[in-house]
């Protein structure tokens, strides 16, 4: 709460982690409230960078898609069928997939993700999440990703110890 009542509630950023907060604390229909005011405060820094060049307006299109992931992620907390809830998770791996492989942006949507989906209920998307934080020389933050996967450090086993075998796809 203190984190987020110091950041301007006139600001598309104010509105939309008050609306993470929101979500986070079941007050759907206020949550709502701040995704929309944050898609209006939104639109025009993104009219004014798409303009200048799509690169420089993209993280305000990722900002812009979490907007509509948190629309997205009330409605997946409300249904009760797995089968809907499949065809939501499935709709966002695939637009994941879609996104700039750069490990800011992917941070950025599957933190807003964790809402509801735990690393450890998509453990292939964080997988690859670690192997692109690899790649881009991330190394610390890939590190601390598969450990959470695991579920404890890996770098603190002696090398007789053998890893955790309670998610093999992970080790």
């Amino acid at each position: 709460h203190a984190f987020v009542d110091d950041i301007n509630q006139r600001s598309s950023d104010g509105a939309f982690f008050r609306a993470i907060l929101a979500v986070h604390e079941e007050r759907y229909d206020d949550a709502q409230v701040y995704v929309e005011t944050a898609r209006r405060l939104l639109d025009p820094e993104l009219t004014a960078l798409v303009r200048e060049s799509y690169n420089r307006a993209y993280r305000v299109i990722v900002r812009a898609q979490n907007l509509a992931e948190l629309e997205e992620i009330v409605k997946y907390k409300q249904i009760r069928d797995e089968q809907k809830s499949s065809s939501i998770r499935a709709m966002w791996a695939a637009r994941l997939n879609g996104c700039q492989h750069d490990v800011e942006v992917w941070q950025q949507i599957l933190s807003v993700r964790a809402l509801v989906v735990s690393p450890k209920e998509d453990i292939p998307t964080w997988l690859n999440f670690a192997s692109l934080c690899r790649k881009s020389g991330r190394l610390a933050l890939s590190l601390r990703v598969l450990s959470n996967l695991l579920g404890m450090d890996p770098t603190t086993l002696a090398p007789e110890d053998p890893l955790p075998v309670e998610y093999p796809m992970v080790t």
